[in-house]
């Protein structure tokens, strides 16, 4: 998976942003300018609006170089101010000059951003470009000035910073009172492992909080019982947007399991309410008839997982859920 940053700092790079992606474009702006093939892939990937970014060719055409790695499902992240504040996943790429000029026009040298992708999934994050440099062994000053992609294996670290794409791995804590494990996650220097480990150093004590030496568990959105190895410790606020104490502190997570649960809070399909009560997020109307099934058995419920400790992080996450554009 690659990962494509953008800086955003200019007032042209501001206006774009708000024009088309903090309000994204309605399909019938867009579809004039499509070839048919163009219109099929379109169709295919995007919904009745879009949020759409583009990059022009670069003054030796290496903007067109590093555009061309990417591919559907690749993260795009946003840069201004010294902080990555946005992010979404790319969803179609496509090169037309007609369709950058009509919706930013031109440079004084007459270049368009023509090299253009579309994004879902969006969500607003707040990571201190200091973080992005350290984890990727940039000096601390460094300030992310172009258009660029990082592919294999500075994406992977990238991805680890967001908290996405990880498979968790951790070591299993001796103690499982929730006394010593908030000792132990007190303790810790820093919640985050070196990238390259692609791990997560609080992540066993988490775990160890919620299952214990249980062999099975109940999953806190379903209520449905699984293996643990079918569980994860799954981040109420997500956890790149977390401080490194809430990163340490139990009631940030809660039991979610692998067969959808975990992808329907994280993708604001679903949403638990100031009852404790699941009810529907932002994306569930902009989904398919079995997704909407599927989340609709879980409308209503009470999550176990809501107390006067986790309400706050619930609350976090109703009002950051991620928007989708895409409507079947």
């Amino acid at each position: 998976m690659n990962v494509a940053i953008q800086p955003c700092g200019d007032s042209v790079a501001q206006k774009h942003y708000s024009d088309t992606i903090a309000n994204p474009v309605p399909k019938t702006k867009i579809v004039p300018f499509l070839t048919p093939s163009q219109l099929n892939q379109y169709d295919a990937a995007c919904g009745e609006e879009s949020a759409v970014w583009g990059v022009t060719p670069g003054k030796r055409g290496q903007n067109e170089a590093k555009w061309s790695h990417l591919v559907p499902g690749d993260v795009a992240l946003l840069y201004h101010d010294k902080r990555i504040f946005s992010t979404g996943k790319i969803v179609l790429t496509m090169r037309n000059e007609a369709l950058a000029a009509s919706l930013w026009s031109r440079t004084e040298d007459g270049a368009t951003w023509e090299y253009i992708y579309f994004l879902d999934e969006l969500r607003e994050i707040d990571i201190p470009v200091s973080k992005y440099n350290e984890a990727l062994g940039y000096k601390p000053n460094y300030i992310v000035q172009g258009f660029n992609v990082h592919r294999e294996p500075q994406s992977e670290i990238v991805l680890s910073l967001l908290g996405l794409g990880i498979e968790e791995a951790y070591q299993e804590p001796q103690e499982t009172s929730a006394e010593a494990l908030k000792t132990q996650l007190a303790a810790l220097d820093q919640t985050d492992i070196p990238a390259a480990a692609k791990a997560r150093n609080e992540q066993g004590i988490l775990r160890a909080f919620l299952f214990g030496k249980k062999s099975t568990g109940a999953c806190d959105l379903s209520g449905r019982d699984f293996p643990v190895s079918f569980l994860i410790a799954a981040h109420i606020k997500r956890r790149e947007s977390c401080t490194d104490a809430e990163r340490k502190c139990l009631d940030v997570v809660m039991r979610a399991c692998r067969f959808g649960c975990d992808e329907l809070f994280e993708r604001g399909y679903i949403c638990v309410d100031a009852r404790g009560e699941i009810q529907p997020g932002p994306n569930y109307e902009k989904s398919t008839s079995d997704l909407k099934r599927v989340a609709g058995d879980l409308l209503g419920r009470h999550t176990p997982a809501f107390t006067t400790n986790t309400a706050p992080f619930f609350k976090w996450h109703s009002d950051h859920l991620p928007r989708s554009l895409k409507v079947k």
